[in-house]
This record gives C-alpha cells, sequence and structure tokens, in this order.
C-alpha cells in the first residue's frame, strides 16, 4: 500500500486491495501527450489482471478503503480532540458532499474547532456549525495573501 501518495490508482474491477502510485504514470502521459491523444501502451494496466485502472478515489462500490489514511486521520482526530483546530476548505462548492459533509462534522463535534470556507461565488456552511464558522466568497489568489497579512498584523 502507498503511504501520503494523494496520486494513487487501483484496478477498475478491482481484483485486489492494491493502491498503486500514479504520479509517475501521469508526468509520462503528460510528456506523451499530442493533441489530446496517448500512446496506448502507456495507458497504466493492472499488473494483475490487465484490466484498466482506475484514480482512486474515496467514493463508488468499487473503491478499495485506504486503511493507511484511514489509521493517519484518526490518530490526528486523537492528537488534537479538544484543541483548537481550524478547518481551512478551499474552493470547495456545495455539491461536493464527499469532503464538505465529513469536515463539517468534524468541526460540529469538537468544541474548539472552527471552520473556515473560501470559494468563489459559493459559500456553503451548515446550519449547526453557522456560529463557528467564516465564509469568505473570493478568489484564492486574492483572498489568501490578505488573511495572511491580517494573522500578522
Amino acid at each position: 500500500m502507498i503511504e501520503g501518495n494523494w496520486f494513487t490508482m487501483q484496478c477498475a474491477r478491482p481484483c485486489h486491495d492494491t493502491l498503486y502510485s500514479s504520479l509517475e504514470v501521469a508526468e509520462k502521459l503528460s510528456t506523451a501527450e499530442q493533441g489530446g491523444h496517448v500512446p496506448t501502451e502507456l495507458v497504466p494496466r493492472c499488473p494483475k489482471c490487465g484490466g484498466p485502472m482506475d484514480i482512486h478515489m474515496g467514493a463508488g462500490q468499487r473503491m478499495i478503503p485506504d486503511t493507511a489514511a484511514q489509521a493517519r486521520f484518526q490518530t490526528f482526530l486523537k492528537t488534537y480532540h479538544g484543541k483548537k483546530l481550524v478547518v481551512l476548505e478551499l474552493g470547495i462548492g456545495w455539491r461536493n458532499q464527499l469532503i464538505k459533509a465529513p469536515m463539517m462534522r468534524l468541526v460540529a463535534s469538537e468544541p474548539n474547532a472552527t471552520y473556515v470556507t473560501i470559494n468563489l461565488g459559493e459559500i456553503y456552511i451548515a446550519d449547526n456549525i453557522k456560529e463557528k464558522s467564516f465564509g469568505l466568497d473570493g478568489r484564492l489568489d486574492e483572498l489568501l495573501p490578505a488573511l495572511r497579512e491580517a494573522c500578522e498584523a
């Protein structure tokens, strides 16, 4: 299993539960791409069954659980339970509940947590955490430097 790698892929079937790094594959595909096409031989195939590979994402019936990532997150939660915590969400719209919902649940369950969301034109904060949240509507390249300046002042 790949530790600490955000760019992983898995067998699309999946015939086994191993996750593979996709960073090197992505670099090769990017280098070889011409006019939106890549050589067929560079398209990743499962090393066990020869079938297609998928990007590993945290959704769907065929998603292989990343137990190492889950363990790291549980360790994080235990380490920082009850302490001051800021959940900073950058560029995530209300439709992406796969990311938003768990983070808002975390903020709701932690007494000293604050939720900060920054997105252009679309701010969504659940009612149960509004009193401990901030929503900033704007561009990240403009708001992040302004936040930094405000924190340093």
